[in-house]
């Protein structure tokens, strides 16, 4: 068997070689001619998965290392009779977790109230899900907007305008361009007129949830802020959209070491059932040692030790600052940034591999219900 992954999958070599040859390449690059002897093809969510790539081709599995599935053409899939396989929930923490960073960022500067504040959840699906859970954790008071998830069981959805009507608006939602409940420039001009003034948009979901140009001028204007990890024309990165967002980072909320290796391991189950034999291959084996334990330096209680452990865990400005560090340059360098800066992602550890130290007992159950080890 011959296998084509995605350079960026970790330890592809290793997890999908017990099944045959691997050749990794640039998940953007991967091209028709590359697959003309390929049984196996698994990505990320930069390659578009299309009969134009396939068509011809011997492959009949497909895999993909991410929990976002719209970069694959379901139907012809379908229609081919290919095996298809996804990572559905493989890096739902890390998204979480980045949003907890971000929340606590913006009570940093004022612009949230932790506990008391608003958080519109647009879109409850595993990751809105784990959001409201950490969120509630916080005292936020949340407000989830699915339709989609009404209308399938017993779930209260408050309106699109009431959850645009927080603090702080979060989405979660798959890119949808079709159907009853179509995503795709889900959030435009009229829709984000409904953003409170001075409220914060986070979109970690994907970059055409929310019209770009229209996005760019309600930040210019000073209308709202917005937090974004996702926007669309990536790999460009807007001038405009950089210098008027409170944070921007490059595609990386659900980058954390755990995540991706859940991907890795997800995609080996799928091959080991696809070719009848046994995976053998465990992420557990591949993790680091857990990091040194989290020491609060100064005796703090409550949302002041909560933020300290978490931008210990994960200090969202690096990657802010990673992104405006390359700004200067041209539109072709910043593209070609924009993936090395993924590429080569630190390893982000997931909160449950820290123990923090120095919390006092009031303070040890809240860190502990977000996932926090405690000594």
């Amino acid at each position: 068997m011959t296998i084509i992954a995605d350079e960026n999958i970790p330890f592809a070599s290793a997890a999908f070689g017990q099944f045959g040859a691997v050749r990794l390449l640039p998940g953007r690059q991967i091209s028709h001619g590359d697959l003309r002897d390929a049984d196996a093809l698994i990505v990320r969510s930069v390659t578009q998965v299309n009969s134009g790539l396939l068509g011809g081709t011997p492959v009949r599995f497909v895999g993909t290392a991410t929990i976002g599935t719209e970069h694959l053409q379901h139907d012809w899939l379908r229609q081919q009779g290919l095996t298809v396989a996804d990572a559905a929930g493989c890096n739902s923490r890390s998204v979480a977790e980045y949003l907890l960073a971000a929340l606590l960022r913006l009570r940093r500067l004022g612009r949230l109230s932790i506990p008391g504040g608003t958080l519109g959840i647009i879109g409850m699906g595993r990751i809105g899900t784990l959001v409201a859970d950490m969120a509630a954790i916080l005292g936020l008071r949340v407000v989830p907007h699915d339709p989609p998830r009404a209308e399938r069981e017993r779930f209260q959805s408050a309106t699109l305008a009431q959850a645009l009507g927080c603090d702080a608006v979060t989405l979660h939602v798959p890119l949808v361009s079709n159907g009853d409940h179509p995503t795709v420039h889900l959030l435009e001009a009229s829709r984000l007129a409904m953003l409170q003034p001075g409220s914060t948009l986070i979109n970690t979901a994907r970059g055409a949830v929310v019209e770009l140009p229209e996005l760019v001028a309600g930040l210019h204007q000073g209308l709202f802020h917005a937090i974004v990890d996702v926007w669309e024309g990536e790999p460009e990165i807007p001038v405009a959209l950089a210098r008027d967002s409170t944070i921007i980072t490059p595609h990386i909320a659900g980058y954390s070491l755990e995540g991706k290796l859940r991907g890795t391991q997800m995609m080996a189950d799928a091959l080991a059932k696809f070719v009848g034999t046994a995976n053998n291959w465990t992420m557990e084996e591949h993790l680091p040692p857990p990091p040194e334990p989290i020491v609060l330096l100064e005796p703090r209680a409550g949302m002041d030790a909560v933020e300290q452990a978490v931008r210990k865990a994960f200090d969202i400005c690096v990657d802010d600052a990673a992104i405006r560090a390359v700004m200067g340059a041209g539109a072709t360098e910043r593209r070609n940034q924009f993936d090395a800066l993924r590429k080569g992602y630190r390893a982000r550890r997931e909160f449950t591999a820290f123990t923090v130290t120095g919390a006092p007992a009031t303070t040890a159950g809240l860190l502990a219900s977000l996932g926090f080890g405690v000594g």
